[in-house]
């Protein structure tokens, strides 16, 4: 799991053109959804000359179940004011976990100036192995659905809309997300829903940003905001703005900022509790970490002569380390869920939570208790929001002589009680 292991993993489109950049790696990965049926005249919309697109709406609809299933339905209408940006944004790019998502585009079209519109059909889309998987040992069923946009040019206003249907929740009975208003690139409207099952318990975080909620007649719990980002990102306005910004003192928030990522615009969660999250990544661990007779037998093996249970720890963890390799494979629950010590064992690779718990196995039978410790490396962490999106990473914790004793089998060469700064 390091990245992306224990949690879904964010996936960004690489687009290297200034505003055109900006766009598609927030919209790749965050912001789509329901359009209003036909973008906005271009009298009444504002030029923002130098900006190389404008978006004229981004709606986001989130619509879960109380077992954790739902839909997630995301459109976007944008104006192309440039070359650049209409070849960056001339393939649109969704990502998707297909072991327990179902992702498909409802409609993609290109509205010219002259009001004349060009389909582009949703069965040109194709399924293409996430960049992640790509880019690092990962064995995952996250995926692209890519769709090539028929004749867009500068100009041309796109307008397309996505559907992921989640029919296998990540953890039974719960769901958690996040999201943020868009901020790097000018939008004229920006809508966020949440809708959610009267009566189901769901925590909603929106500190900046207050939700307006109402009720549906099919039983559901709406909360909506609803944004603009109209400052100009390119031009002599931008320019003045940003460096007018490098004069400002920062202030403590502004600097925690700097240092550890900005938190998410608004993020929920039904898990009630950090003892709950523990408590359920503890039941998909438990009957994993049992020592089989093969882990018994190696661990026997790894710790004969050895008369001190930290020599016995600094053997174990020395074979986990170094000789089982890190590879992650990424499907479904096992993006949570550890493979059984025994499997590990025998086939010498997994994951950080993998490795962990062949450790742990093997430190059970030399008799020494262990744990799984979560942890969220380079994620900004919110107290308030209890969810298995905290964390993307599992070390080990021992005690030795009444001290705690923390071990990361992750990275193959580091030496024992050493934690790299990740």
């Amino acid at each position: 799991m390091r990245p992306p292991a224990l949690l879904r993993s964010t996936l960004r489109a690489a687009i290297a053109l200034m505003i055109v950049a900006s766009l598609a790696s927030s919209f790749a990965t965050r912001a789509l959804a329901q359009p209003a049926a036909a973008a906005p005249s271009a009298a009444k919309a504002p030029a923002y000359p130098d900006e190389a697109m404008v978006i004229e709406h981004a709606d986001t609809i989130y619509t879960f179940a109380a077992d954790g299933t739902g839909t997630e339905e995301r459109s976007v209408v944008v104006r192309m004011q440039t070359d650049a940006a209409a070849r960056a944004l001339g393939i649109i790019s969704v990502p998707y976990a297909s072991n327990s998502q179902q992702m498909e585009f409802l409609y993609a079209r290109v509205r010219r100036a002259d009001g004349t519109v060009v389909e582009t059909p949703t069965s040109d889309a194709l399924d293409m192995p996430a960049p992640v998987t790509r880019e690092a040992p990962l064995y995952s069923d996250l995926k692209e659905k890519q769709l090539p946009i028929r004749s867009l040019r500068a100009d041309d206003t796109l307008e397309w809309k996505a559907r992921i249907t989640t029919r296998t929740p990540e953890a039974p009975n719960q769901f958690w997300g996040q999201e943020n208003f868009i901020e790097d690139a000018v939008t004229l409207s920006q809508t966020i829903e949440l809708r959610v099952p009267t009566g189901t318990y769901v925590n909603v975080w929106s500190p900046t940003a207050k939700a307006v909620e109402s009720s549906s007649a099919d039983g559901l719990h709406i909360y909506s905001w609803t944004s603009s980002h109209l400052q100009p990102t390119a031009g002599k306005q931008a320019d003045a703005a940003a460096e007018a910004k490098k004069k400002q003192l920062w202030t403590a928030d502004q600097e925690l900022e700097a240092d550890q990522g900005k938190l998410p615009t608004i993020a929920w969660t039904t898990f009630n509790s950090w003892q709950e999250v523990g408590a359920w990544y503890h039941s998909l661990e438990a009957d994993r970490i049992t020592p089989s007779p093969e882990v018994k037998a190696k661990a026997a093996e790894l710790i004969a002569g050895k008369t001190t249970d930290e020599d016995k720890v600094r053997a174990l963890y020395s074979y986990v380390a170094t000789q089982i390799r890190y590879i992650g494979v990424d499907f479904g629950i096992g993006r949570y869920q550890p493979h059984t010590a025994a499997e590990i064992l025998a086939n010498q690779y997994g994951d950080c939570k993998d490795k962990h718990t062949l450790l742990a196995a093997m430190l059970a039978a030399a008799g020494i208790q262990s744990d799984a410790v979560l942890i969220g490396a380079n994620l900004r962490f919110n107290p308030a929001m209890p969810s298995p999106a905290a964390f993307n990473h599992v070390i080990t914790h021992v005690q030795l002589g009444g001290q705690p004793v923390w071990l990361d089998t992750t990275a193959e060469i580091a030496p024992y009680r050493m934690l790299v700064s990740i």
